[in-house]
């Protein structure tokens, strides 16, 4: 005998049983469950109906078919949505859904919900800028989409382009430097640690990213500036060959300065080529922290 396919009901389909159906009734057993679940769902406060549901929930879990002490139930808190979040989170729904075929369209749809929702928060507008700002940032995928909105949010037509040039130019950008400067590796043997660590570096290379594409089309920030700031990682680099166990930071640096280098299309810098060139003609063998995965890197870059 075959096993019974569990079939998936539409709302359409429950609704037509419903129609077909007048006097069909659930079980007790149904109804207590359908309490019980009603227990777990959080609704917004804005959605919340006006008087709460007349039946009392359980006050234990148990498992059909085992005995022992039982386990205090306990019910997920109402989780209360401001209006503010509530407009915050439909804006990051708005950019999620940015893509190449639709960003001209949506362009002004999105700036025009920015604006409007920095109107109302004077108090706490930097704040917000700033959460916007990264989630720009930090999406290498949609660079190209999300460096064209952020054009448009540093345009002297927008209200708040000073904000947005700011964050980005005074703020961020030595941010990501500083963090580079004052990288600390973490051992493996710390997994959460070392996950967090990696965390931190997939993020600084989105930031790298939309950097140098930014600066390629002269968005906020200029091609001198990613200029210099590859070519103080560079130093780093050159200065710490001959120290002890910096092989990871060494690594670390290589793979910004790559993501910079190609993304700002400063490959044929002179400083940069010559900068590159010197470190392709050093061996691992001759400094401690020189491996062969930072060497090929600067390889494929000279080429």
């Amino acid at each position: 005998m075959s096993p019974c396919a569990a079939h998936r009901y539409t709302l359409e389909e429950i609704r037509q049983i419903d129609v077909e159906n007048p006097d069909l009734k659930a079980s007790s057993q149904v109804l207590e469950i359908l309490k019980l679940i009603e227990t777990q769902i959080v609704i917004p406060q804005e959605d919340a109906p006006s008087r709460p549901a007349d039946f009392s929930r359980p006050s234990v879990r148990r498992k059909p078919g085992r005995s022992g002490p039982t386990v205090p139930f306990q019910a997920t808190k109402r989780v209360e949505v401001s209006s503010l979040d509530k407009q915050f989170n439909e804006i990051r729904a708005m950019m999620n859904k940015l893509s190449m075929k639709n960003v001209e369209v949506q362009k002004p749809v999105v700036t025009d919900a920015i604006a409007k929702f920095l109107f109302q928060i004077e108090e706490e507008k930097i704040q917000h800028v700033r959460k916007i700002t990264e989630i720009l940032i930090s999406n290498p995928f949609l660079v190209k989409v999300y460096v064209e909105i952020y054009a448009d949010l540093c345009s002297p037509e927008f209200p708040y382009n000073n904000d947005f040039t700011a964050i980005v130019q005074d703020t961020l950008v030595q941010e990501y430097v500083a963090s580079l400067r004052e990288l600390k590796v973490i051992s493996t043997e710390d997994y959460d640690a070392f996950c967090e660590y990696n965390k931190r570096n997939d993020k600084r290379k989105a930031w790298a990213t939309f950097f140098a594409e930014a600066s390629k089309q002269n968005v906020v920030l200029a091609s001198s500036r990613i200029q210099q700031t590859i070519q103080e990682l560079l130093e780093l680099v050159h200065q710490s060959l001959d120290q002890e166990n910096k092989t990871h930071e060494v690594e670390e640096w290589t793979e910004n300065i790559a993501v910079l280098v190609v993304h700002s299309g400063l490959q044929q810098d002179p400083a940069i080529q010559s900068s590159m060139n010197d470190l392709t003609q050093k061996k691992p063998k001759d400094f401690p922290s020189w491996s062969s995965r930072a060497l090929f890197k600067y390889m494929d870059l000279v080429q």
